[in-house]
């Protein structure tokens, strides 16, 4: 009797531990769509902004002098 009590215990609680984690697990995933989401419109607002290229053509003359430099 002490015995199925006892199982019981522990099985009610795995199932909570499961339960809570699943629900973590849920929220972080959600947070991460949500995040990547946001990136790819603001990457694609940059784009729309950069449409000539000029700020692109910019970054890639300073990358290019900055390592020479360091070299």
């Amino acid at each position: 009797m002490i015995i199925e009590i006892v199982l019981g215990i522990i099985v009610l609680t795995e199932g909570y531990i499961i339960w809570n984690l699943n629900r973590k697990t849920e929220l972080l995933e959600t947070w991460i769509e949500d995040f990547s989401d946001r990136v790819t419109r603001v990457q694609q607002e940059l784009k729309d902004i950069d449409s000539t290229g000029h700020f692109e053509a910019d970054d890639d003359r300073f990358y290019i002098r900055f390592h020479k430099r360091s070299s």
